[in-house]
Order: C-alpha cells, then structure tokens, then sequence
C-alpha cells in the first residue's frame, strides 16, 4: 500500500470485506504494509489511479464507505491515516509505519 493509493477501488473490496466482519463482532487489526509513494513521472506509476468508480453515483450496500473513499481518493490529499480517520471503523487497530525498503526473494 502507498499513501497516494489511497481511496482506490482495492479500498472498497478490502475495507468493504472488514467492515462487514467487524460487524459481525471479529476484532479487526490492519496493517497497512506502507511503503513509501512513487514520484508521479514514475514509469511503474500505475496504481492507485482506479478511482472513476467514486466519480458517479453508485448503488452500494455500504454508502459510509462509498462516500468516505470519495472524500480521499477524489481529493490531492489521499493518505491511509484519512481512511483511519474517517470513522470506518468501530474498534479497528491500525500500524501504518512506512516500511522504509522490501526485500524481495
């Protein structure tokens, strides 16, 4: 996850997916696995930009949500902190600690 993927459509299925099982009464801890964000010029600057979804009224079981990621991911300001500052959820445990580098094997 980086900061300026924030409020993208993996948003609505993965916050989507926790609010309900919080709602069922499941303790929630989410750990973000922030990395830091990628210069916009960057070629591998992709992701994140999934966000037409949010630009026209939509039929949703969960308006709070659909309404919250439309604040962030329409917005120049899209950070995880304003998606754990945006009451989603009731008693969620948040680590949001940038990872600084990823190895990969």
């Amino acid at each position: 996850m980086k900061n300026q993927y924030a409020g993208d459509v993996g948003d609505y299925t993965k916050l989507g997916i926790l609010r309900g099982l919080e709602n069922a009464g499941f303790s929630i801890g989410l750990n973000w696995y922030l990395t830091p964000d990628e210069p916009e010029h960057s070629k591998t600057f992709t992701d994140g930009k999934h966000t037409k979804f949010l630009e026209c009224d939509c039929d949703t079981p969960d308006i709070d949500l659909y309404c919250a990621l439309q604040k962030i991911g329409l917005s120049n300001n899209r950070t995880v902190a304003r998606l754990e500052r945006a009451k989603l959820f009731e008693n969620t445990l948040f680590w949001n600690k940038i990872i600084a580098s990823v190895l990969l094997f």
